[in-house]
């Protein structure tokens, strides 16, 4: 089973609707009720696999994630680069 068909089954279970980023399954963490949440190292990491450098995977990030999702159902981007 897949990470969209596993969180298909969660949505089921809790009756709820999930929103869902295309093409970034793979930086998917889990889920937080009926929010999907994802690693921002991740997602940098899926841009950069397609070519993109560093900076150029964040740009895109900021511009063509980041702004999509002011709701209060959107997915969570968990920054989980950072070494405390």
């Amino acid at each position: 089973m897949n990470v969209r068909e596993k969180i298909f089954d969660i949505a089921e279970e809790n009756e709820c609707e999930m929103c869902l980023i295309d093409g970034l399954d793979d930086a998917v963490i889990g889920t937080c009720g009926c929010v999907v949440v994802y690693s921002f190292r991740r997602i940098l990491a899926t841009f950069q696999s397609h070519g993109m450098s560093s900076d150029e995977a964040v740009e895109y990030y900021h511009y063509n994630v980041a702004r999509l999702f002011p709701y209060a159902d959107s997915p969570v981007i968990v920054v989980d680069d950072i070494e405390f």
